[in-house]
């Protein structure tokens, strides 16, 4: 009987990812570089997220420890990018620039460079360019309905300050509008 608990089922089917027919699972996230010259460039694919985003500033820390490094990331392959990616390259542009060198996202997805502008980040970091969207069809999406307020307004009652009947508690909400 397997003792490995991971590589076996209750029934003792071997499941492990090296055992012949199992399909491979494609990696949450994937880090390459290359030293180009006096630069390195950093290719990312996959998800950046609170599991492994750490991944990302250990390998440009690791980077960091040639004098004044050069590094250049490409984003154009990432799927998901949230906070946790974008403390990722703060903290790397923080590590590269107090080590004396210079970090650069070349290219980044048209979502990623959307998030990096929205949040402000973007005027932290020195961007280049956006990787052109595939070529994926869009479809036609009905109108959002609006609250039950109309015109974006809440659903909500709104009692009125120093109408006397302001609520003292959620009990005390009324369903009635202000007269």
């Amino acid at each position: 009987m397997p003792t490995d608990p991971i590589s076996s089922t209750a029934e003792g089917q071997d499941l492990s990812p090296t055992s012949p027919g199992s399909p491979l699972r494609e990696p949450v996230l994937s880090l390459s570089w290359r030293c180009d010259g006096p630069a390195t460039l950093v290719t990312v694919s996959g998800e950046i997220d609170m599991s492994n985003a750490h991944l990302l500033v250990e390998l440009v820390e690791s980077l960091c420890r040639t004098a004044a490094p050069t590094v250049s990331l490409d984003l154009t392959a990432v799927t998901y990018f949230g906070a946790h990616g974008i403390s990722a390259l703060l903290r790397a542009h923080e590590l590269v620039t107090s080590a004396g060198g210079r970090l650069a996202v070349d290219r980044t997805s048209a979502f990623v460079r959307y998030l990096l502008g929205v949040t402000g980040v973007g005027a932290h970091l020195e961007l280049g360019a956006t990787a052109p969207p595939a070529a994926v069809p869009v479809a036609a999406r009905a109108p959002l309905p609006r609250p039950s307020g109309g015109r974006g307004r809440p659903a909500v009652p709104f009692v009125g300050a120093g109408s006397g009947d302001a609520p003292t508690g959620f009990g005390d909400l009324r369903s009635s509008r202000v007269r």
